[in-house]
Protein backbone atom coordinates (compact mmCIF):
# COMPACT_ATOMS: atom_id res chain seq x y z
CA UNK A 1 0.00 0.00 0.00
CA UNK A 2 2.77 2.17 0.29
CA UNK A 3 4.55 1.28 -2.43
CA UNK A 4 4.11 4.21 -5.28
CA UNK A 5 0.25 3.49 -4.99
CA UNK A 6 1.39 -0.57 -6.35
CA UNK A 7 0.28 -3.32 -4.17
CA UNK A 8 2.94 -5.71 -2.44
CA UNK A 9 0.75 -8.17 -1.44
CA UNK A 10 -2.49 -9.94 -3.14
CA UNK A 11 -5.42 -10.89 -1.34
CA UNK A 12 -8.98 -12.96 -1.90
CA UNK A 13 -12.35 -13.27 0.10
CA UNK A 14 -13.17 -16.76 0.22
CA UNK A 15 -16.56 -15.42 1.42
CA UNK A 16 -18.47 -12.96 0.99
CA UNK A 17 -16.45 -9.48 2.80
CA UNK A 18 -16.90 -5.87 3.32
CA UNK A 19 -13.94 -3.75 1.86
CA UNK A 20 -13.57 -0.65 3.09
CA UNK A 21 -11.15 2.27 1.36
CA UNK A 22 -9.86 4.96 3.24
CA UNK A 23 -9.03 8.24 1.36
CA UNK A 24 -5.09 8.70 1.41
CA UNK A 25 -4.78 11.24 3.53
CA UNK A 26 -6.64 9.66 6.30
CA UNK A 27 -4.83 6.40 5.64
CA UNK A 28 -1.80 8.45 6.07
CA UNK A 29 -3.09 10.15 9.26
CA UNK A 30 -3.65 7.18 10.69
CA UNK A 31 -0.56 6.03 10.29
CA UNK A 32 0.88 9.27 11.79
CA UNK A 33 -1.18 9.26 14.66
CA UNK A 34 -0.92 5.26 15.44
CA UNK A 35 2.57 3.30 15.67
CA UNK A 36 1.13 0.07 15.57
CA UNK A 37 -1.07 1.23 12.66
CA UNK A 38 2.28 2.62 10.88
CA UNK A 39 4.21 -0.64 11.79
CA UNK A 40 2.04 -2.56 10.55
CA UNK A 41 1.67 -1.32 7.05
CA UNK A 42 5.12 0.45 6.16
CA UNK A 43 6.99 -2.86 5.32
CA UNK A 44 10.00 -1.25 4.15
CA UNK A 45 13.58 -3.17 5.09
CA UNK A 46 14.62 0.24 7.15
CA UNK A 47 17.17 2.75 6.20
CA UNK A 48 20.10 2.11 4.47
CA UNK A 49 23.07 1.88 6.01
CA UNK A 50 25.19 5.12 6.32
CA UNK A 51 28.58 5.50 4.23
CA UNK A 52 30.00 5.51 7.37
CA UNK A 53 28.97 2.42 8.85
CA UNK A 54 31.95 0.05 9.78
CA UNK A 55 30.77 -2.57 7.86
CA UNK A 56 30.30 -0.68 4.60
CA UNK A 57 33.57 1.02 4.95
CA UNK A 58 36.24 0.27 2.03
CA UNK A 59 39.48 -1.12 3.81
CA UNK A 60 41.87 1.03 2.70
CA UNK A 61 39.77 3.57 4.83
CA UNK A 62 39.87 1.85 7.91
CA UNK A 63 43.94 1.16 7.37
CA UNK A 64 46.09 3.80 9.30
CA UNK A 65 48.89 5.60 6.46
CA UNK A 66 51.61 4.52 8.87
CA UNK A 67 50.41 1.51 11.03
CA UNK A 68 51.13 1.60 14.58
CA UNK A 69 52.89 -1.29 15.84
CA UNK A 70 54.43 -3.33 18.76
CA UNK A 71 56.28 -6.48 19.95
CA UNK A 72 54.50 -9.51 21.20
CA UNK A 73 55.78 -9.28 24.94
CA UNK A 74 54.49 -5.15 25.18
CA UNK A 75 51.71 -5.18 27.99
CA UNK A 76 48.42 -3.49 26.85
CA UNK A 77 49.16 -0.57 29.05
CA UNK A 78 52.04 0.09 27.10
CA UNK A 79 50.27 -0.78 23.64
CA UNK A 80 47.33 1.63 24.78
CA UNK A 81 49.86 4.52 25.35
CA UNK A 82 51.35 3.64 22.16
CA UNK A 83 48.02 4.23 20.58
CA UNK A 84 46.83 7.22 22.70
CA UNK A 85 50.13 8.82 21.46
Amino acid sequence: MLRDGQAVTAARAEVPATLLALPTDRFHALMAEHETVARFYNRSRGPRPRRSDLATSRVETLIAVKPITCKPDTSAQDAARKLHE
